[in-house]
C-alpha cells in the first residue's frame, strides 16, 4: 500500500475494517491516519450523509461554529504564514496541535490511535485484538461531542444544535473477499451523538469479485466511483465513465473543492508501488492531463487549496523502514506544477486549510 496520513473526509475507519487487513499494513504504517492504511483516496469535500438519507429525521449540514480556544503555537503560526493558509493541524509523536488564525490547543494521542482531521473535528480510532473499536469525535478545542464502539467516517453538527455522525458497521473477511459475483455493500448509519439515535444511510464503499474494492466519492455536486486494488490504488471515473487515471496506475488522488480536477500520484514512477515522487493534475470532465511535476522525494500526503497543491515528502529510506517520516511541505503552483517554495518540517500533516 501506499502511504498516506492525509486526514480528510473519506472512508475512513470504514476501510480500516476491510482494506487493512487485505492489504497487510503494519502498525507503523497505518498508526496516523487511516486513510493511510486505506486505499490513499483524500478529498476535502465531506461526504454528507443526510445527503444519502433519504426522507430521515436525523441530519447534517453546517460545521461547527468558530471556537475560541488557546493561544498561538508560534511554530504553527509561522508555517501558517509560510503556507499562507488559515488552519493546520498536526501530528508530532502523541500529539496533535491544532491552530485556527490565532486560537490554538494541543491534545495527546494513543500510541496505537488513528487520528485525521477535516479541519472542524479531530477524529480517533482504534482497534482491541483487531475487532473492536473505540472511536471518537473533538473539537479542535479538545472537547469530544461524539464517541463509538464503531468504525467512525465523520461528523457534523446540527442547524438544531449537538452533533451527528456518520458511523458503519464492522464486516467479515468472507464478506469482503466473497467471489461470488456480487458486490458487498458496507452499511452506513447516521447516529445522532446525543441520544444514540440512528439511521441507515446510502453506502459508498463496496466489496465484490471484480475489485478488491470499489467507491463513490462526491465532490460538491460532482460524483465519481472508483475501483481500487490490492496495493490501494483506485481507478476513479467521472460521471461519463470517463478515466480520471488516463494510462497511469494511480494512487493519493485528492479532489479540488469543487472536484474540477484531480491531484494524484502516478504509482509507476518509481520501482515500488507503494510510493512515488511524480505529481499529475487533470481535469475531470475531459480527462485531459493539465501538468506533472517530478519531486525530489517521495510524497507521502496531497492537498489541493484554492490556488497550490500541497505535497509532504519523506526520504524514500524512511518509507522502506515503514516510518514515513516527514521531511518537508512542497508548495506547487496549481495552475501549471511550478514548485513555489520547500517548508522543512518534522511532523505529519493532518488537515491544511484556505
Amino acid at each position: 500500500m501506499s502511504l498516506s496520513e492525509n486526514q480528510t473526509q473519506l472512508l475512513r475507519v470504514v476501510l480500516l475494517a476491510g482494506v487493512v487487513a487485505a492489504a497487510g499494513c503494519t502498525p507503523t504504517q497505518s498508526a496516523e491516519s487511516p486513510t493511510q492504511a486505506s486505499i490513499n483516496t483524500t478529498t476535502h469535500t465531506t461526504i454528507d450523509a443526510s445527503s444519502r438519507a433519504e426522507s430521515k429525521e436525523v441530519e447534517e449540514t453546517s460545521p461547527p461554529a468558530e471556537e475560541e480556544f488557546g493561544q498561538p503555537n508560534p511554530d504553527l503560526a509561522d508555517f501558517l504564514d509560510q503556507t499562507d493558509s488559515r488552519s493546520v493541524v498536526v501530528r508530532l509523536d502523541n500529539t496533535v496541535y491544532a491552530l485556527k488564525e490565532t486560537n490554538a490547543s494541543e491534545q495527546a494521542i494513543g500510541e496505537n490511535t488513528w487520528v485525521w482531521s477535516d479541519g472542524s473535528f479531530l477524529y480517533r480510532t482504534s482497534t482491541v485484538d483487531g475487532q473492536s473499536y473505540q472511536s471518537s469525535a473533538a473539537l479542535l478545542s479538545g472537547e469530544v461531542v461524539c464517541d463509538t464502539d464503531l468504525p467512525l467516517d465523520h461528523a457534523t453538527a446540527k442547524p438544531t444544535g449537538g452533533y451527528v455522525m456518520a458511523v458503519t458497521e464492522p464486516f467479515s473477511d468472507s464478506e469482503r473477499n466473497r467471489r461470488d459475483g456480487t458486490d458487498y455493500a458496507v452499511p452506513f448509519f447516521a447516529v445522532d451523538c446525543e441520544t444514540g439515535e440512528s439511521q441507515p444511510i446510502d453506502s459508498t464503499v463496496f466489496y465484490g469479485s471484480d475489485s478488491e474494492f470499489g467507491l463513490i466519492v462526491t465532490v460538491g455536486n460532482r460524483e465519481f466511483h472508483g475501483a481500487g486494488d490490492a496495493e490501494g490504488n483506485v481507478d476513479f471515473v467521472n460521471e461519463d465513465g470517463l478515466s480520471l487515471n488516463g494510462d497511469d496506475y494511480a494512487g493519493y488522488h485528492t479532489f479540488s473543492d469543487d472536484g474540477s480536477l484531480v491531484a494524484y500520484g502516478d504509482m509507476q514512477a518509481l520501482a515500488s508501488p507503494h510510493f512515488t515522487n511524480l505529481v499529475k493534475v487533470r481535469d475531470t470532465m475531459t480527462g485531459e492531463l493539465l501538468w506533472e511535476t517530478k519531486l525530489d522525494l517521495p510524497f507521502v500526503e496531497l492537498w489541493v487549496l484554492d490556488d497550490r497543491i500541497v505535497a509532504v515528502v519523506a526520504s524514500a529510506e524512511s518509507l522502506a523502514n515503514g516510518e514515513a517520516k516527514p521531511e518537508a511541505v512542497v508548495m506547487l503552483d496549481r495552475s501549471d506544477g511550478s514548485i513555489l517554495s520547500t517548508i522543512e518540517v518534522n511532523f505529519s500533516l493532518l488537515y491544511l486549510g484556505d
